[in-house]
């Protein structure tokens, strides 16, 4: 998981998407998150939209990265 504010100076949109892309062609499960209204040190600008976002992520993957037998069937 990427997370951008969409106000940093710091680190450019393009280059977070190439990182982006880069792991997934790798076969890892990565998203760019962009936060407006945020700069560089977004999870200090806005710590409960960044543990959100991080939470979500790791909910989302966590299924699908288990073990074959180890997933919860729902």
């Amino acid at each position: 998981l990427w997370l951008r504010g969409g106000e940093s100076k710091l680190v450019k949109q393009a280059e977070m998407e190439r990182a982006v892309r880069l792991a997934q062609t790798c076969g890892e499960q990565a998203r760019l998150i962009v936060v407006p209204q945020a700069g560089h040190i977004l999870p200090l600008e806005q710590p409960a939209r960044a543990n959100a976002e991080v939470l979500q992520f790791l909910l989302e993957t966590e299924e699908k990265s288990a073990p074959i037998g180890a997933r919860n069937e729902a």
